[in-house]
């Protein structure tokens, strides 16, 4: 929760509207990184409805994250946008 919190802050101070944020209670870089893609789409799944309901598009952050592998997939799965803090990098390395 810690970290969550710290990221809906730290969006919020930028002027970033947080409606929804979810987790799956990790705090460890490594534990994170070992997080197969297959899990990031189920949680996502998971709080679809309420993504839906609260949301203009979903960021999934944290680079360590393997959410950019299926970001295409959770844009089809929630037919919005989905951002990723790795996509934005590479995004902003490109533009």
């Amino acid at each position: 929760p810690e970290v969550n919190e710290f990221m809906v802050k730290s969006l919020n101070e930028f002027g970033v509207e947080v409606s929804f944020y979810s987790g799956l209670g990790l705090t460890d870089d490594t534990e994170i990184s070992k997080v197969r893609p297959e899990i990031i789409l189920d949680l996502v799944n998971k709080c679809k409805e309420e993504i839906k309901k609260e949301s203009d598009l979903l960021f999934v952050s944290c680079t360590n994250f393997r959410s950019m592998e299926i970001r295409e997939e959770i844009e089809s799965l929630l037919d919005m946008d989905a951002v990723t803090s790795n996509h934005s990098i590479l995004d902003w390395i490109i533009s």
